[in-house]
C-alpha cells in the first residue's frame, strides 16, 4: 500500500508540472503574437499612414482655426443687467446670479442683439429656473448650460449666431 501512495504522489507531481509548463508555454505564443503586431505588420501599417495622413492634416487645419478663433473672437455683447433666478427644487433657497456675456458671429448682430434683448432675457430666465443646483454646480453642467443658452438665443436670431456664451459673473447661493 505504501508503494501505491507513492506512485499517486509522483503522478500529482508530473501532473503539475505539465500543467505548469504547458501554462508557461501559452504565454510565450501570446507574448510572440503581441510582439509580432506591435513590431510587424510594417508594410500595411504605412499604406494606412499614406491614407491617414490627409485626414490628419485636416484635423491639423481645424485645430489652427480653432486656435485662431481662440485667439481672435468675434464681437462680444455684454448683456448689461446680471440674471438673478431660483433654482428647481430646494423649495426656492438656491438662486443664481450670473452675468452673461455673448460672443456674436458678425458685428452687425449688436443691433438685432439690442432689438430682442427681452426675449432674450426672457429665455435665459427661463432657462436658468429650470435648472438644478446639481445640473450647473459642475464645469460640465456649466458648459452644457452655455451651449443651451446660445442655442436657444440662436433660434430668435437672423442676422448671424451666437458663437459663445460667456459667463462674467457666476454665484449659487
Amino acid at each position: 500500500m505504501a508503494e501505491e501512495e507513492e506512485v499517486k504522489s509522483n503522478k500529482g507531481g508530473k501532473g503539475l508540472i505539465i500543467a505548469i509548463a504547458g501554462i508557461v508555454v501559452l504565454l510565450v505564443i501570446v507574448i510572440a503574437i503581441v510582439v509580432v503586431l506591435l513590431l510587424g505588420g510594417g508594410e500595411e501599417k504605412s499604406q494606412e499612414g499614406v491614407q491617414e495622413a490627409p485626414q490628419e492634416m485636416q484635423k491639423s487645419r481645424k485645430s489652427q482655426a480653432m486656435k485662431s478663433d481662440l485667439a481672435k473672437p468675434g464681437p462680444i455683447f455684454a448683456i448689461p443687467q446680471p440674471f438673478i433666478a431660483n433654482l428647481m427644487g430646494d423649495n426656492g433657497r438656491r438662486y443664481i446670479k450670473t452675468s452673461i456675456s455673448l460672443e456674436l458671429s458678425v458685428p452687425e448682430m449688436q443691433k438685432e442683439i439690442t432689438a430682442k434683448l427681452p426675449i432674450i432675457q426672457d429665455t435665459i430666465n427661463k432657462i436658468l429656473s429650470s435648472k438644478t443646483f446639481l445640473e450647473i454646480s459642475s464645469p460640465k453642467g456649466k458648459l452644457k448650460l452655455q451651449e443651451e443658452i446660445a442655442q436657444e438665443i440662436n433660434a430668435y436670431m437672423s442676422d448671424g449666431y451666437i458663437k459663445s456664451v460667456f459667463f462674467t459673473e457666476f454665484v449659487i447661493q
